[in-house]
């Protein structure tokens, strides 16, 4: 049995041939460009190539079903790979494990996929968004174009004679601002009036200062006599405070409340005894008096150390004020020297402001522009006026045809934009399915070699199962290999069982032909039989039906391009309207981008940008020019 790896993507582009091929494309440039130089001059002519260059664009089938014949063949292993590459998530099976058809065994990092997927999706909405605005548009452009069919209206009449004046008031307005503007251009008195205020700031900003220069030496001389008598007055003080703090100690208010407490104890009981509360002679007499003498004693010394405490710190407040009178005394003519400074630029500005008529002119000049605007504005209404009185002329009247018709294409190319968004998301679909391995038969694993985190690439071996079951090998042809995907249900038909029909679904599709078959590809698909009679080596007629990729356009992987970022063919007719520039291409091929969905090993599915029937360069056709 044949072996080989399920469909790999595919890197876009090769080198282009050697110096023979070169020389041979130049002679047909030349022989190219002579027949388009002899064609009629009225439509350019695609040049002429061979036909193995060019390439008719259809569909991976003509229908949903693919007829051909097949081999039963009896298998004992098959293995099982990814048809894309990636990191393998999860392996849900080993060794020795029994698998059922359609258990999933193994899955890809999908995130990839899923962006894709989400992406793709999210371009569905907004291809959708797009076809409301076109017919938006659409109605719009009917809209305009009944308005004009139905002629003037009152309504219509009325709005434009509005505009009119409304058009006629904002003139006026403007005319206003324009002859304010020449008042102020004429009249100096604002600026005058800013110019003498700014004299006399300076005036007197040069008086306060000449006053000051003048007293400066008096009341510097009378602030250092004050600070002198402050110094002396707080040396003073110092002296006092520390003769009090010597004699006295460092008395506190707690020790002249406890004396006085004393004292009035003493006091208390002498005054009882005196009512007659005690018998015999005073014996509070002696206590009381040196009680009296204590607490007197303590209360003026420190009345006294609490005054001198007093004085020292009015006379440091009182040296303070006067450094604060000298450092004043020595600042506030630097001040006003300042502030004369700036009263001098402030004139300075005055002055060139008068003298500048700079603003005024500027104001003047908008002023005209505004005029100017405003009664071209008055004749354009006054024309939508005179116009709304008389019918739409046919030129008029055909525009708006024209611009009905633009908007329904744009209507038609957004709903285009949908259907390309929706193929987009359908490939997304497979792309996230491949990242998926489910066991198309059931069987014993029989190997399991790899694990997750592992790297495994397209058709690289994951599993191989033992089957012991029947396969059938189908010979597809090179133009309808393509539509088939692993999966795809099958019948088979023998003529050694007449009547019966067998079921099963394509597990392998080999990207290489059959060796000495005429172009002609491997597929493998599984066989149910549940009466036991299909036997290997017969033959018989198998059908594949066809997933979503049937009708899918096939162009073949040759054939495609990259110009300026945007993946593309070259397509042989006349250029659509926008087409893009592409330096060096003759007269009849253009360049078009295309939007890709299943890429295969020969061919790829175009989701947007072709029809069916389209003539596209390929093989030494795309070198042709570049």
């Amino acid at each position: 049995m044949q072996t080989g790896t399920p469909l790999e993507p595919r890197v876009v582009g090769r080198p282009p041939r050697g110096r023979a091929v070169w020389m041979g494309l130049a002679i047909l440039v030349v022989l190219a460009l002579a027949a388009a130089v002899v064609r009629a001059a009225t439509r350019p002519a695609a040049p002429t190539l061979p036909a193995a260059d060019l390439y008719t664009v259809r569909p991976a089938s003509d229908t949903t079903t693919i007829a051909t014949r097949g081999t039963v063949q009896a298998e004992s292993e098959i293995q099982l790979a990814f048809p894309v590459g990636g990191t393998l998530k999860t392996v849900n099976v080993k060794v020795g494990d029994t698998v059922q058809r359609g258990q999933v065994l193994a899955t890809l990092n999908d995130s990839a996929q899923r962006a894709a997927l989400a992406q793709a999706e999210a371009g569905v909405g907004v291809a959708q968004s797009q076809v409301g605005a076109a017919q938006s548009q659409v109605a719009e452009a009917q809209a305009k174009l009944q308005e004009l069919l139905a002629g003037p209206t009152p309504a219509t009449v009325a709005a434009a004679q509005a505009q009119v004046a409304q058009a006629e008031t904002g003139l006026q307005t403007a005319q206003r601002a324009y002859a304010l503007a020449q008042q102020l251009y004429q009249d100096r008195t604002q600026q005058k009036a800013q110019l003498v205020a700014a004299q006399a700031a300076v005036q007197q900003a040069l008086t306060a200062l000449q006053t000051a220069q003048q007293n400066q030496p008096a009341e510097e001389q009378a602030a250092q006599a004050a600070l002198a008598a402050a110094q002396k007055n707080l040396a003073q003080a110092q002296q006092n405070l520390q003769t009090y703090e010597q004699e006295y100690g460092n008395i506190t208010l707690q020790q002249v409340e406890q004396a006085q407490q004393q004292y009035q104890q003493e006091l208390s009981a002498f005054q009882a005894w005196q009512q007659g509360a005690y018998p015999g002679p005073n014996p509070y007499q002696v206590p009381l008096q040196a009680d009296q003498t204590i607490a007197n004693t303590l209360s003026a010394e420190y009345n006294n150390l609490q005054g001198a405490q007093q004085a020292y710190q009015q006379a440091q407040a009182a040296l303070a004020q006067a450094e604060a009178q000298v450092n004043q005394v020595s600042t506030s003519t630097a001040q006003l020297e300042a502030n004369y400074q700036a009263a001098e630029q402030q004139l300075a500005q005055a002055e060139a402001l008068y003298n500048d008529r700079t603003p005024e002119e500027q104001a003047v000049v908008q002023a005209q522009n505004a005029v100017d605007q405003a009664e071209a504005a008055v004749k354009a209404a006054q024309a939508q006026a005179a116009a709304a009185t008389q019918p739409a002329t046919p030129q008029e009247i055909a525009a708006a045809k024209a611009a009905v018709s633009a908007a329904e294409a744009g209507v038609t190319t957004a709903e285009s934009n949908v259907a390309a968004a929706q193929a987009q998301v359908q490939a997304a679909q497979v792309q996230e399915n491949n990242t998926v391995l489910t066991a198309p038969v059931s069987g014993l694993v029989t190997q399991a070699p790899l694990h997750p985190g592992d790297t495994v690439g397209a058709g690289t071996p994951i599993f191989t199962l033992d089957v012991k079951a029947l396969q059938v090998a189908i010979a597809v042809s090179e133009n309808q290999v393509d539509a088939v995907r692993v999966g795809d249900p099958i019948t088979l038909t023998v003529p050694e069982l007449p009547g019966k029909t067998f079921t099963g679904r394509v597990f392998q599709v080999y990207p290489t032909p059959i060796p000495q078959n005429g172009g002609e590809y491997e597929v493998l698909a599984t066989v149910h039989d549940p009466t036991g009679k299909v036997k290997p080596g017969m033959t018989g007629n198998v059908t594949i039906h066809l997933g979503a990729t049937a009708h899918a356009l096939m162009v073949p992987s040759t054939a495609l391009t990259t110009v300026s970022g945007q993946t593309g063919v070259y397509v042989v007719g006349q250029p659509p309207k926008g087409a893009q520039d592409v330096p060096g291409l003759p007269p009849g091929v253009y360049f078009q981008p295309v939007v890709l969905g299943v890429q295969g090993t020969r061919f790829d599915q175009v989701l947007h940008g072709l029809r069916a029937g389209q003539t596209i360069l390929l093989g030494e056709g795309r070198f042709f020019f570049h």
